[in-house]
């Protein structure tokens, strides 16, 4: 994790949008250090488009949450193990 918040920084200090999008889910989730957190709000606060991002994935992370589950059906399994293997060519 280090390496990677490392990257999401330029020289300059502003944050590259992939980086910060690829922080996404850990800024939502609120398992980022209060520095990098910080630097990633004052990004979205001037990058519609990365706030835009995370407001979809927040709303996404919520809704699929309230969500309900299903269990497959039982041959979903096996369906999924052919086309696996149709697709490496065994």
């Amino acid at each position: 994790m280090v390496s990677r918040i490392a990257r999401i920084f330029r020289r300059n200090g502003e944050i590259e949008h992939v980086y910060a999008r690829g922080m996404a889910s850990d800024y939502i989730d609120d398992e980022l250090e209060s520095g990098t957190r910080e630097k990633i709000r004052a990004h979205l606060e001037q990058c519609g488009p990365c706030h835009s991002f995370f407001n979809t994935l927040r709303a996404t992370t919520r809704l699929l949450r309230t969500s309900e589950s299903h269990d497959p059906p039982p041959s979903f399994d096996e369906r999924l193990r052919a086309k696996l293997r149709d697709a490496d060519g065994r």
